[in-house]
């Protein structure tokens, strides 16, 4: 019997004791992975040329061709591999370059088992896109759209360092959509009360770019998959106002460091009924109905239905749009986080959390069946987090009534 190949991982740092030091820690995952070891950026792109590598791991600082270019390089030349950066490097700027080709981040110095968990989860994300891809009933799904303009004029804003609050809100102005949903959010009692903000400048001042590019995927996912026509047990304007309440939640409820990936799985961690509302809706109609009848969770009725579920569909979305990978996991396994590689209390945790809640606590969810199924009390048993969900339910209640300001219900009350 043919044993499964390898997948390869290169590592790239100018250090050559860090190298040494990754080979000898990871020695381990010899039978696991093939892995390749490069000096500097011209030798990663020539073993790259060989052999692709599934997952590059490169340093931020490195002379002559840094971190953020390698990789750019390498989103250019070999698009499919997964571009993870590893660096003790603080530099904002730099960081920020990093941001728009880099899935994921590691600080140096990282844990063995931090790094392997990293990789790993990359795989089960990469693997779970080709399946969604190579499946015939998925296919349909095949021609989506490329991500919001928005999204990615925002993206590199953040890199050019000469761009100030004004410039990003000429990017803002140039989406109708997103501007009215910028000026709602800046006005909302999320981001405090006092006065009224009509301007896109001050708005986005208040908002924080970070929260923007959150917004711009989201109002770009909804305007994209817009249904054509009435959709039986589907709202869009419920399910908008219930994935900012579980962005909300899941900012709140994420560990330190993690808020804005879990904000803004929360916006988007329903992004994959949207894709179907407007791809498959006699589908989607038929789950809904199937779950409804059966008293399943419908990203069961899914599953039984075409063998994908929404959470993954969306998931495939996001990672063909080259979202951050923390970001496409917490949307992937929000109804089943055990499934994520490596038990920790992160984004995912947080965002299946807030989904969970929002439908318990919001008047607006009622009994909608997408936001379907239970906490999972055992995985968060295991995590040690059980005893945290009085307080989370609590958030969960003070952002309910946060989000009943007039703007929301205006906004509830327009979309519909």
């Amino acid at each position: 019997m043919t044993e499964p190949e390898r997948k390869h991982v290169l590592f790239v740092d100018d250090e050559q004791e860090i190298l040494d030091g990754l080979r000898d820690a990871l020695r381990g995952q010899r039978s696991i992975w093939r892995m390749s070891f490069a000096p500097d950026a011209q030798r990663a792109l020539e073993i790259m040329e060989e052999s692709p590598a599934d997952v590059v791991v490169s340093d931020m600082r490195m002379p002559v061709t840094d971190g953020a270019a390698l990789l750019a390089q390498v989103q250019a030349l070999h698009p499919a591999a997964v571009r993870i950066v590893l660096s003790g490097y603080a530099d904002t700027v730099a960081l920020t370059r990093a941001g728009a080709v880099a899935h994921r981040f590691l600080a140096k110095p990282a844990e063995t088992e931090d790094i392997v968990r990293v990789v790993e989860r990359s795989f089960a994300l990469r693997d779970l896109s080709r399946q969604i891809t190579s499946d015939r009933d998925s296919a349909a799904l095949s021609s989506l759209p490329s991500a919001p303009t928005a999204y990615l004029e925002l993206t590199r804003a953040l890199g050019n360092e000469r761009l100030g609050t004004a410039d990003v809100g000429k990017i803002v102005a140039q989406d109708v959509a997103m501007s009215a949903k910028v000026l709602q959010l800046a006005n909302s009692a999320f981001f405090g009360t006092g006065r009224t903000i009509n301007q896109l400048p001050e708005a986005v001042t208040r908002i924080g770019v970070n929260n923007l590019r959150s917004l711009a995927l989201s109002v770009g996912a909804f305007e994209s998959f817009r249904p054509r026509g009435p959709l039986a047990g589907f709202s869009i304007a419920e399910l908008q106002h219930h994935s900012t309440l579980v962005a909300r939640i899941a900012r709140r409820i994420a560990p330190k460091g993690m808020g804005d990936d879990a904000f803004t799985a929360g916006m988007l961690h329903d992004v994959g009924v949207l894709v179907l509302a407007s791809k498959k809706p006699e589908q989607l109609a038929a789950a809904i109905e199937n779950a409804r009848a059966e008293g399943i969770p419908v990203h069961n009725a899914e599953r039984d239905a075409y063998g994908a579920t929404h959470a993954e569909i969306g998931a495939h979305l996001l990672d063909l749009w080259g979202i951050p990978h923390p970001i496409v996991e917490a949307v992937a396994y929000h109804h089943e986080p055990a499934n994520a590689a490596g038990r920790l209390f992160d984004q995912v945790t947080a965002v299946h959390v807030a989904d969970r809640l929002a439908h318990d606590v919001s008047p607006h969810d009622g009994d909608t069946p997408w936001f379907g199924g239970t906490i999972d009390e055992e995985y968060l048993e295991s995590l040690g987090a059980v005893e945290e969900m009085d307080r989370w339910r609590e958030i969960a209640l003070e952002e309910v009534s946060a989000g009943e300001d007039l703007g929301d219900q205006r906004a509830v009350r327009r979309a519909a």
